[in-house]
């Protein structure tokens, strides 16, 4: 179980070594893949690369509360869209590349304003299948969620949500995996994520490339501009084959568009599939979100005060 350990000042509480298990048990192999510890001053993460060395990336589990915050709580505000929008059913919500431990879900699932109101599903990799005693334990219903350990690239979403009565997501995180994707990879994996998007349903994804903080990676800059009757960009296409509306943000803009920078800013990539329904026509379109928002901060910076000290 991961816990957030004491840290010097709260710029440090978002590093993933804070969120290392207390005794840290590597997830079972993976064809083509070494996992290591790597220390950090504050702590240890597992690490897993490509045995040729070609990839690699941290398996650390950030928390639901933090990841909230730092998106300035656009997470919260979807997930409260979303329980407006379907209030005689549970919200499906994915988080593609979760991590190792599903921490982001089950902090969604034990949440008063949440719990018992969604079904949460984790496709990471390294995904590791929870212990249901241990869930109980944490105060998250087992049968709420669901860890898929492998590639989300290969994963049948289709079938997989025929078998449990869906027809999507409601709601798709993508808070650290979007952001590993170099190069031209990234398009199928917002694809896919398209693919997956309920008629109403939005995704959250950082990528810090949206922000130039990657070294304005021409992959995720250049192809959000397209000119009509000349070029279509990548990301255009996938919105026009899919029916969704894809926008940029920073983690620092507020629900009213003004955007707060302190030093660099942090990229997301907001989405929204298109249902007459409801016709909220942005992703950024927080109305429905209100007033329950507002007192869904108030409790949040309250959490944030305690953990801070």
């Amino acid at each position: 179980m991961l816990r957030p350990k004491d840290v010097p000042d709260i710029s440090d509480y978002g590093h993933p070594a804070n969120y290392a298990p207390a005794i840290i048990t590597p997830p079972p192999p993976r064809d083509g893949w070494t996992v290591d510890e790597q220390r950090f001053t504050n702590g240890s993460v597992l690490c897993a690369t490509l045995e040729n060395g070609a990839e690699g990336f941290l398996l650390s589990d950030r928390p639901f509360e933090l990841i909230d915050r730092s998106s300035r709580y656009k997470l919260m505000a979807m997930l409260i869209k979303q329980l407006k929008q379907h209030p005689d059913r549970n919200v499906r919500v994915l988080d593609f590349g979760g991590g190792m431990n599903s921490i982001a879900m089950r902090g969604i699932l034990k949440h008063p304003m949440f719990k018992n109101r969604v079904s949460a599903t984790n496709i990471d990799l390294f995904g590791k299948s929870p212990d249901s005693q241990e869930l109980a334990t944490e105060g998250v219903d087992p049968s709420k969620l669901r860890v898929i350990c492998g590639d989300a690239f290969e994963w049948d979403s289709t079938q997989e949500d025929s078998e449990h009565g869906g027809e999507g997501f409601d709601l798709i995180l993508a808070w650290e995996s979007i952001n590993k994707i170099s190069g031209p990879k990234v398009y199928p994996a917002i694809e896919k994520c398209a693919k997956m998007l309920a008629p109403g349903g939005e995704m959250i994804a950082r990528d810090d490339r949206l922000a130039g903080r990657s070294g304005m990676d021409p992959w995720m800059v250049l192809p959000l501009f397209s000119f009509p009757g000349m070029y279509v960009s990548p990301l255009q296409r996938i919105a026009n084959d899919h029916d969704v509306m894809m926008v940029p943000s920073f983690c620092e803009e507020t629900f009213d568009g003004r955007l707060v920078l302190f030093g660099a800013g942090a990229g997301l990539l907001l989405m929204r599939k298109t249902d007459p329904e409801h016709p909220v026509v942005s992703p950024k379109d927080y109305n429905a979100a209100f007033p329950e928002i507002q007192t869904a901060v108030e409790q949040h910076e309250r959490w944030w005060e305690n953990v801070s000290k």
